[in-house]
């Protein structure tokens, strides 16, 4: 039986009609939802690392929240991944992650030097990271939510 050799095919991202030309690309900003009070989103450059560890330990610890997401979306994904791993090596063990990885969509505006083209819409995909990062329940924590329901009136309830 004769092998047949297979010809690799590669999708190429479609290009505006006019890329060809001369052009300035200027990146629209990601649409996303709204931001919760335990969401964290992680740019590639300006805010360091170290303030984006100080916002995840204040919600975790002094807030007291159950779990914090950090996003990272292109560029930002190593430093989004640097955050969660420094934020698990200093709980010892505490914190339980999960990671989400998926692709999303931005358009980028191509504005043409020739004063006769149109400004054209680019489409092009860019990775997502989003981490879940909660407290493992820890023996003395549940005791302790025990504890407050067995000391709880239930008349109170009514």
């Amino acid at each position: 039986m004769e092998e047949i050799p297979t010809k690799a095919t590669s999708r190429k991202r479609s290009r505006p009609p006019m890329a060809h030309k001369t052009h300035k690309r200027t990146r629209r900003a990601a649409v996303r939802a709204p931001p919760s009070p335990v969401d964290i989103y992680v740019k590639a450059g300006g805010t360091s690392t170290r303030a984006y560890l100080s916002r995840a330990r204040t919600l975790l610890d002094l807030q007291q929240q159950p779990h914090i997401y950090i996003h990272g979306l292109g560029k930002a994904i190593q430093k989004a991944a640097e955050i969660a791993t420094t934020l698990a090596a200093q709980s010892l063990g505490n914190l339980v992650m999960e990671v989400t990885t998926g692709t999303q969509q931005v358009v980028d505006d191509m504005d043409y030097e020739d004063e006769d083209l149109e400004p054209e819409a680019d489409t092009r995909s860019t990775s997502v990271l989003t981490i879940k990062i909660s407290k493992k329940k820890t023996l003395g924590g549940v005791l302790g939510q025990l504890k407050e329901a067995a000391s709880r009136n239930p008349a109170d309830d009514i």
